[in-house]
């Protein structure tokens, strides 16, 4: 665990580093991490000590113990390291190494044939043998229980003394992590389905029509409205959205007819471009039926993710108001910058030197590393991982030319031009004025209400399937995820062309 190391960067070098230019991102160890896999996708800046030294290295053993019970699949620790402030995540799980899927084989040949509707969502071919397991148990199990939970804690939490205030943070953690692993279960069986229907549109349809299927996947879902315990970012230093002063629920709005009428269009187009061919129609229609009705889930699942947040937020604050009158930290809001064996020494009794050096520091270290653009991906990516990535474009269609100022995932079909506005957090989203294109690093619920305004998105991270993609196709705007750099080569004002079908972004000539 990166958390074990005395301090994750030192003001002093994160500092040098962003004066120099000279940034180094290789990891502190041999292997291949992904700065947007997984809980990385909400992370919208460097991490706060606490956040990763708690919560991140307790909601991965919790997934990765699920996966491991439920498919066999074996996870290296550690599961994450920090570089430079930034959290990346651990890609020892993939099995695109003989030695990783030497690990894996026999217990997924195993759970292949005891359970063998339970595993088939993990391989693509096989997804829609299985994936109905999966949503029923989340609808029904899942997603109940962790509601229930979440009541629980929010239900004790003003009244926990602090050492069982620590013990209910633990538990939730516990319980965040068993659902993001259904979160990664059932969201990557739906984006494993769209890859299949991407995947035939591109080699049976786009010849000869055109187009993407990405137009088939637009308006499946009314625009979410924000709920009180989204997020900007799911470290949680960041206050929840009801958190804010002055917020209220806005208004759902209803599925766009002209958006329907889009898709219904291009499917009425795709049946009649196969004809009398009985075997492809039967095979289209199974794949558009199945990616259309997972589609939604994704975000479905996600807008319950944080629901604990703001139970989590206010068991940290009592803590962090206990360490403050003991003298350890100077504010309550300091308690995020220190680690758990700091808080829980301090909780115990055991420690009573002042911490605020050191919370000066890491505020200091943790505001330089946020100047940082960190790369997608760092260390030694595996070849077979990186021909998986090219190849997954390839068969989608989806290799943007070389006139670009940026190419990213095409993820919201369509075409707009408008200047650009940089987005790096929530202290900017009052900035934002319609008809812009919002530039950020990722985006998560909390985001939304910019959806509505905006003319289209670029990110630096996110794939098919994040949140940024998901949302565009909501409100009909076109998004090219994945940028790596957007943030950071784009600048507030600019023209920018976003095509969200060949995942490009051009300087408006």
């Amino acid at each position: 665990r990166s958390g074990d190391r005395e301090d994750m960067t030192t003001a002093a070098t994160v500092r040098s580093i962003v004066a120099g230019g000279d940034i180094d991102w290789q990891p502190p160890i041999p292997g291949a991490f992904g700065s947007s896999f997984r809980l990385g996708e909400w992370l919208t800046g460097p991490v706060t000590p606490l956040f990763e030294d708690w919560a991140l290295t307790r909601i991965e053993a919790a997934m990765h113990a699920w996966h491991f019970e439920t498919l066999g699949q074996p996870a290296p620790l550690p599961h994450h390291v920090v570089i430079n402030g930034w959290y990346f995540y651990s890609l020892a799980w993939l099995p695109v190494t003989p030695r990783a899927l030497l690990r894996w084989a026999p217990r997924l040949i195993h759970r292949l044939l005891t359970q063998p509707r339970r595993v088939a969502p993990v391989i693509p071919p096989t997804v829609h043998f299985g994936i109905d397991i999966l949503e029923r148990e989340w609808r029904d199990e899942v997603l109940p229980e962790y509601l229930r939970a979440s009541e629980d804690a929010a239900a004790q939490v003003d009244s926990l003394e602090p050492g069982d205030l620590v013990a209910l943070i633990d538990d939730v953690l516990e319980d965040v992590g068993r659902y993001f692993a259904f979160v990664t279960a059932l969201a990557g069986g739906a984006y494993k389905a769209e890859i299949q229907l991407g995947t035939f549109y591109h080699k049976h349809l786009a010849p000869t029509i055109g187009g993407s299927h990405l137009d088939l996947l637009v308006g499946l879902d009314e625009p979410a409205g924000t709920v009180s315990h989204a997020v900007e970012s799911l470290d949680w230093s960041h206050p929840t959205v009801g958190e804010r002063p002055g917020w209220t629920p806005p208004s759902t709005r209803p599925l766009d007819a002209q958006l329907q009428l889009r898709r219904e269009t291009a499917e009425a187009a795709a049946r009649q471009a196969l004809g009398a061919d009985d075997r492809r129609r039967r095979t289209f229609e199974r794949l558009l039926g199945q990616a259309q009705h997972l589609g939604p889930i994704r975000e479905a699942q996600v807008r319950e993710l944080t629901r604990p947040w703001p139970t989590l937020r206010r068991a940290l604050l009592r803590l962090g108001a206990g360490a403050r009158a003991n003298g350890l930290i100077e504010v309550d809001e300091d308690v995020f910058h220190l680690r758990r064996a700091e808080l829980v020494a301090a909780v115990e009794g055991r420690s009573r030197v002042s911490l605020a050096r050191a919370v000066a520091d890491r505020r200091t270290a943790l505001a330089e590393a946020a100047r940082l653009k960190p790369p997608l991906f760092t260390g030694d990516l595996p070849r077979f991982f990186e021909r998986i990535n090219r190849g997954m474009l390839t068969r989608l269609g989806m290799e943007p030319g070389t006139d670009a100022e940026l190419t990213g995932v095409a993820v919201s079909p369509g075409r707009a031009t408008g200047p650009v506005r940089v987005v790096l957090d929530a202290s900017g989203f009052e900035t934002f004025r319609p008809g812009e294109v919002l530039v950020a690093p990722t985006t998560a619920p909390a985001w939304n209400p910019l959806f509505e305004l905006a003319s289209a998105v670029v990110t630096d991270g996110g794939n098919l399937f994040s949140h940024a993609s998901i949302a565009s196709r909501d409100y009909g705007i076109p998004a090219v995820v994945g940028c790596g750099q957007a943030t950071g080569r784009l600048i507030d004002g600019q023209q920018v062309t976003v095509d969200g079908t060949r995942g490009t972004v051009t300087l408006a000539r």
